[in-house]
C-alpha cells in the first residue's frame, strides 16, 4: 500500500502523500544519491540481486536474438528485403563489432549500460575511405553528452589517464537508456 501511495505521488496524483520529487526521481535513475545518502551507481546496482537478474535477462534477451542486416531491392518492379551479407556492415553488426566481442557480447554490454545508466556508448572506427571497420565500447563513466543551442550533440570520452577527447554525434554510436526529456537520456 506504502508503495502505491508513493507512486501515485510520481506521478501528480492529488489525493497521494507527497513521493519523490520529479527531480528525486531523475538523480535516483540517472545515478545520483539518494535520500538515505547512499550512491546508487552502475556497480553498486548490480550489487542488488534483484537488479543483476533483471539486468542480465534484458541484456540476454536482447544479445540472443540474431542481428540481421537487410537491404531493399528491387525485383521485377517489386521491391524485396534480402540479407545484406555484402554490405560492409554486415560483419560489424551481425557477427563481430571489434576483435574482443562477438556480436552477441556487444550486444549485451550495449543494453546493460542502455539499462544501467545514461546509455550505452561506442566509439565508431572507420577505415580511410570512410567505412565502419569496428565499434569499440566506450564505459557509460567515461562519456558525457552535451547539446548545444543548434541541437547539436556532442560527445566528451575521458581516458584512463584523464585526458578528454570530444566527438561529434556521428563518430559515437549512442544506444539511449530512459529518457526524461524525450531527447537526452543523461
Amino acid at each position: 500500500m506504502k508503495l502505491m501511495t508513493r507512486m501515485q505521488g510520481w506521478l501528480g496524483r492529488k489525493d497521494a502523500s507527497p513521493g519523490l520529487s520529479e527531480s528525486d526521481l531523475y538523480a535516483l535513475l540517472a545515478g545520483g544519491g539518494t535520500k538515505s545518502g547512499a550512491s546508487v551507481t552502475f556497480t553498486t546496482a548490480l550489487q542488488v540481486a534483484a537488479v543483476l537478474a533483471c539486468v542480465k535477462v534484458i541484456a540476454e534477451d536482447i544479445g540472443k536474438v540474431p542481428f540481421k542486416l537487410y537491404q531493399t531491392v528491387e525485383n521485377n518492379g517489386l521491391r524485396q528485403r534480402k540479407l545484406a551479407t555484402a554490405h560492409p556492415l554486415f560483419r560489424v553488426l551481425a557477427l563481430q563489432p571489434n576483435f574482443w566481442q562477438t556480436s552477441q557480447e556487444f550486444r549485451e554490454y550495449m543494453t546493460a549500460c542502455a539499462v544501467l545508466s545514461h546509455g550505452g556508448y561506442a566509439y565508431i572506427s572507420r577505415n580511410r575511405a570512410g567505412a565502419v571497420q569496428e565499434l569499440l565500447p566506450i564505459h557509460p563513466s567515461r562519456m558525457s553528452v552535451t547539446q548545444h543551442a543548434d541541437y547539436a550533440l556532442v560527445y566528451t570520452a575521458t581516458a584512463t589517464d584523464g585526458s578528454k577527447q570530444s566527438f561529434k554525434r556521428e563518430d559515437i554510436f549512442h544506444l539511449k537508456g530512459l529518457s526524461l526529456d524525450g531527447f537526452l537520456s543523461t
